[in-house]
């Protein structure tokens, strides 16, 4: 064999082999493997690229912290004023651990209404901001705050109004965040000053009452969000019920009104005014009298009795005064709060009676109720009263339309009460503020809720632990081994 003829050998040899390698079943199924791996990278980076352009996000929190609830988006379609929303402080420099991040997130919801636009403006750089949102400096703007503004009306949300917060479990100084108010805070914002005016309710003061800066101060909170203004009177000093009131409160006096000041209320209510009243059993000598006499214009009166439940179902255990009274399903009023009402928890509750006077002006509408096994016992002595009781009833006048709603405890919205059982907190601040809100004449509830954080956690057992580190450590790394030693094989023979 000469020189060419071995060449060609060598070149047949290389050409057969090349054709083989072409033709294997190894390169044809590695081919395709590694096809299907580039086309699946490049669709992957595709999508994601696409993804990012859309406009859309999904809110996964089980509270929702960064959507809107129904009731403030139907606020929001009702408006027609232009508001603006002043952050104040440098929004690029928000770390996004920060809370004030979900704050923002949750305010590009707000911006999505043509009347709403949000501004930051970092009071560092821009010092003639505060001097001229501000000029008198009554709103004491810090940084982090919100100033919302619609005209010249305006309305200051301190960055701690954003929060719930409570003291730390892990020092004793300091506190932690364990919830969102950021939407009650903006929603209820917006709502006042696109207002033309704030209903103003005035509780009373001269008797040992609670006020909303004493011993209600958490219901003040609320009733303030939620669109009404509040202050206190004296009858006695004032000489009257102010012009302005859209109802007076009266809760839980410790001594009775004088004749005059019945008359001052009296005097309001024939004007087609309204009443709220609580009281509780205070196991006193003080039969309110005078109180008495004016709840009785509307068919009322307060029993002299505090009621003791006898069905489990409406009392916490062990303690079968500290009562949880259903809401009458029956009442028109209660129709708003139906189906967000749970229970509220009440200790030292009195009745409420319905009298029988005839006044056909007279619309009453039971409110709260006890069970059937509930029994009312006298604290003067007289004979005790087997069976339900109403504790909250709200009366019509009619004639004029004067409104009064009476309960028969003040304990349920205390801020004690609402503070060890916070709980209850939800049914009882929205039963006050529907009530308040039907005095006021403005049937359409809005409430806006707090969003609690939540962190979820698996408890295990010791045997659960083992297990669970047996399958990770062992049988899951094994069961890998085992696969790909079966795919090699079986490879390897293609």
């Amino acid at each position: 064999m000469n020189e060419e003829d071995g060449y060609r050998g060598n070149e047949m040899k290389k050409n057969n082999v090349l054709k083989e390698f072409l033709s294997s079943r190894r390169l044809k199924y590695g081919t395709s493997a590694i096809v299907i791996m580039a086309l699946s990278v490049v669709v992957f980076i595709v999508l994601n690229l696409l993804v990012s352009l859309v406009p859309y996000q999904l809110d996964l929190t089980p509270e929702g912290l960064y959507s809107l609830s129904d009731q403030t988006k139907a606020l929001l379609e009702n408006i027609d004023k232009d508001v603006t929303i002043y952050g104040l402080f440098d929004e690029t420099k928000v770390e996004g651990s920060n809370e004030i991040m979900a704050v923002m997130e949750l305010l590009k919801n707000y911006e999505q209404n043509k009347h709403i636009t949000i501004e930051y403006v970092d009071p560092a750089k821009n010092v003639g901001f505060l001097a001229e949102i501000d000029p008198e400096q009554l709103l004491n703007i810090g940084l982090r705050d919100f100033l919302v503004v619609s005209g010249e009306s305006r309305r200051l949300i301190k960055y701690y109004d954003m929060f719930i917060s409570l003291a730390s479990e892990n020092t004793d100084f300091g506190t932690r965040d364990v919830g969102s108010k950021a939407e009650t805070a903006f929603t209820s914002a917006i709502y006042y000053v696109t207002k033309d005016s704030q209903p103003k309710i005035y509780t009373t003061e001269g008797h040992g009452e609670y006020s909303f800066s004493d011993g209600y101060i958490t219901v003040g909170e609320f009733i303030e969000t939620n669109g009404f203004e509040h202050a206190s009177v004296d009858l006695a000093v004032a000489g009257r019920v102010p012009e302005d009131a859209a109802v007076v409160f009266i809760a839980n006096p410790r001594e009775d009104f004088t004749p005059d000041e019945i008359e001052m209320l009296r005097d309001y209510m024939d004007d087609g005014n309204s009443v709220f009243i609580t009281l509780d059993s205070n196991d006193t000598s003080e039969r309110y009298e005078n109180l008495q006499k004016f709840l009785g214009d509307y068919n009322l009166a307060f029993g002299y009795d505090k009621i003791k439940e006898g069905d489990e179902d409406y009392h916490i255990v062990g303690n079968r005064y500290m009562i949880s009274p259903a809401l009458y399903g029956g009442t028109l009023i209660n129709i708003p709060i139906k189906n967000v009402f749970s229970d509220i928890l009440a200790d030292n509750v009195r009745s409420v009676v319905k009298l029988r006077k005839s006044n056909q002006a007279l619309a009453t509408d039971p409110l709260l109720v006890t069970s059937e096994k509930a029994l009312s016992e006298s604290v003067y002595g007289d004979d005790d009263i087997q069976g339900a009781a109403y504790v909250s009833i709200a009366v019509t006048d009619n004639s004029n339309d004067s409104r009064i709603i009476a309960v028969g405890s003040a304990d349920y919205i205390q801020d004690q009460r609402l503070f060890y059982y916070k709980q209850y907190e939800d049914s009882a601040i929205r039963f006050t503020l529907n009530c308040l809100k039907w005095l006021e004449g403005d049937e359409d509830e809005i409430f806006i809720e707090t969003k609690n954080y939540f962190a979820n956690f698996i408890t295990v057992s010791a045997g659960q632990s083992k297990t669970v580190s047996i399958l990770t450590i062992y049988v899951m790394p094994g069961l890998i081994l085992l696969i790909g030693l079966a795919v090699y094989l079986r490879r390897r023979n293609l």
